[in-house]
């Protein structure tokens, strides 16, 4: 049974140095032999990192582990699979949980993660342990499918959609005096709107238990509400993604590939899809407001996109047009900038943004053929996400959700060294040189700021 949200919260906060024995036999609740695996096989002992809190979660919610060998769990030759531990903790599926749980903590650090072969050159520039995660989330999810390919009786077996796979990293990005793991949950759901399946993610920031405590007390309210605690009885798989969200990711997609998409439109879809989702991450509603987001038209000389030169060719006006994104308490939490004419001006976007973009949270919407593309920026690194036209149904609506769910987690970015910060400070110290100057020319011979 799932444990309350009190308790969950606590662990955050506190999170204990005892760590639960796994156990020697399947947990006593198991049901007929319909929903279990007979095992008598004493399991190993495991050895717990001691900031790991996941095992403490899970034992509190599903009972004792089985802490078994790898190999009759995870079989299969996906190259990913040597950085994976040697041991996995494994729940047996009963009638009140008819799903499999199997727990990976990786032994390497984030950092180390993101350097190995799979990810050099792709993923370690954005330092994005979220995606890294997530494969390896994937190929578990096969490896356990294949189990009983091996013909070996002892081997556990079972379909990526009765399965929920939870990998945890130690995270480098954290200081060595405040050290945490950053936590995949992921499952394959079935897409009501196709044939398909998708791999959907949602993530725990152990980091959580540092933060101020209001800020704290969001996010976890949040996570549980939203996630943790549907992760039992028929209906688990709604803890990564609901019907509304589904919908709403639908909707965007058809005002986006409409033949003339219309700007407002689109506008409205999005933030709709967005407001939804920033209801899971704490952000209020201000009293007679329609929506958590608070939205400003972008103004026509904004530099997203954009170098001086072309600007001036425009008559010092942007051609891609936005909006920024504010939460009840009008904090900057990023941008939306869209382009409908056609592909090339996305192209124009992108390499604009890759080359020169200072901006975070930058996510930019276009249609491409039967698809709308999304991408997220953050300064000149981007994640991608697209939602497929496909006869009468879309595909990719958990891929865009969990995109958009970044867009209130992700940090502002950290300088690496002082040359950067130097940098950062140079650009910023420019633009409010032209924003005073501007406001200058505005007010001629009083004004706030001649004041």
């Amino acid at each position: 049974m799932i444990i309350s949200k009190k308790d969950f919260m606590e662990l955050f906060v506190k999170p204990s140095s005892e760590v639960p024995k796994a156990a020697t036999a399947p947990t006593p609740d198991l049901p007929d032999e319909a929903f279990s695996f007979e095992d008598s096989t004493p399991t190993e002992e495991p050895k717990v990192h001691p900031t790991a809190f996941v095992l403490n979660l899970l034992e509190k919610s599903y009972g004792n582990t089985q802490y078994l060998p790898r190999e009759e769990i995870i079989l299969g030759k996906d190259p990913s699979f040597k950085y994976l531990p040697k041991h996995v903790y494994f729940w047996d599926k009963i009638p009140t949980r008819p799903f499999f749980t199997l727990f990976l903590e990786l032994e390497m650090d984030g950092a180390e993660l993101l350097q190995e072969k799979l990810f050099k050159g792709k993923l370690d520039r954005f330092d994005d342990l979220q995606s890294a995660l997530s494969r390896f989330v994937q190929m578990a999810l096969d490896g356990f499918n294949h189990g009983g390919d091996q013909k070996k009786t002892e081997a556990k077996k079972g379909k990526p959609t009765e399965t929920l796979c939870i990998l945890s990293v130690s995270d480098h990005r954290q200081p060595p005096e405040a050290p945490s793991h950053l936590v995949c949950f992921g499952t394959v759901v079935p897409d009501p709107e196709t044939s398909g399946l998708n791999l959907e993610v949602f993530f725990m920031d152990g980091a959580s238990q540092y933060w101020d405590q209001p800020i704290r007390e969001d996010y976890l309210t949040s996570l549980y509400e939203k996630h943790y605690k549907r992760l039992e009885g028929s209906q688990w798989q709604e803890a990564f993604i609901t019907g509304i969200e589904r919908k709403m990711a639908g909707k965007l997609l058809e005002i986006c590939i409409a033949p003339h998409a219309n700007e407002k439109k689109l506008e409205e879809a999005a933030l709709d899809l967005m407001d939804e989702i920033a209801k899971n991450f704490g952000l209020r509603k201000s009293p007679n407001k329609a929506r958590r987001l608070q939205t400003h038209e972008l103004p026509e000389d904004h530099d997203i996109g954009i170098d001086s030169e072309s600007k001036e060719k425009h008559g010092n006006r942007n051609p891609f047009k936005g909006i920024s994104i504010r939460d009840d308490r009008n904090r900057l939490l990023g941008y939306i900038v869209y382009c409908l004419d056609n592909r090339k001006d996305a192209e124009l976007l992108s390499n604009h943004l890759k080359n020169n973009n200072r901006f975070h949270n930058v996510l930019v919407i276009y249609p491409e053929n039967n698809q709308a593309r999304l991408e997220l920026w953050q300064g000149k690194e981007k994640l991608e996400g697209k939602l497929t036209k496909q006869g009468k149904h879309f595909a990719g609506a958990g891929e865009v959700v969990n995109l958009l769910a970044r867009f209130f987690v992700v940090s502002q970015a950290k300088a690496k060294d002082p040359k950067a910060l130097a940098e950062e400070l140079a650009y910023r110290a420019r633009f409010l040189r032209k924003l005073a100057l501007k406001q200058l020319m505005e007010e001629k011979t009083e004004g706030d700021l001649r004041d």
